[in-house]
């Protein structure tokens, strides 16, 4: 094991450069430690009669296993993907909810945004209010409300993949 814990202190910039090769920048220490695996397949596999130093095979080794997980989480977040606000606001449910629950409802999603987010969030689905609409009951431009929709959409996309994935 101590041999183990050397070898993968010595193969470390190997590893993070081929990370890095790949362009991997989510998620680096999962993959660092996939490529740790991946050098201990290498070391147990490498028959040193085949001519081929144990780098370049471990190199290749390692490379092979990430790109296999990458390809994983590529087809895991094609499977999930995060609903957009928009198509949630159409639910017939959601429309058939009095006020009170709706409010309710939306306010669960508003937790972690700016006011401004949380006007377009229950101006928008809660008091169907169109982006002209909003600007002139809050006094902005057309343009600040549409700043306010996207900042929103990004940030509930990003809360909804933390919390769900």
């Amino acid at each position: 094991m101590e041999k183990f814990t050397e070898m993968a202190e010595q193969y470390r910039p190997m590893i993070y450069s081929i990370i890095q090769s790949l362009s991997i920048y989510k998620n680096q220490e999962e993959f660092y430690q996939v490529g740790l695996i991946a050098l201990w397949e290498a070391q147990t596999k490498f028959d040193s009669s085949r001519g081929a130093l144990f780098s370049t095979y471990a190199y290749k080794v390692i490379k092979g296993k990430l790109l296999n997980e990458l390809r994983k989480n590529v087809r895991i977040d094609d499977t999930y993907t995060v609903t957009d606000i928009s198509v949630m606001a159409e639910d017939p449910a959601l429309s058939s909810c009095d006020l009170h629950l709706e409010s309710e409802y939306l306010s669960c999603y508003c937790k972690n945004l700016t006011e401004a987010q949380k006007r377009w969030v229950i101006g928008t689905f809660r008091d169907h209010l169109s982006i002209s609409e909003m600007a002139d009951i809050y006094g902005v431009s057309n343009s600040a409300v549409k700043s306010w929709r996207k900042s929103a959409i990004m940030k509930l996309q990003k809360n909804l993949v933390e919390h769900y994935i």
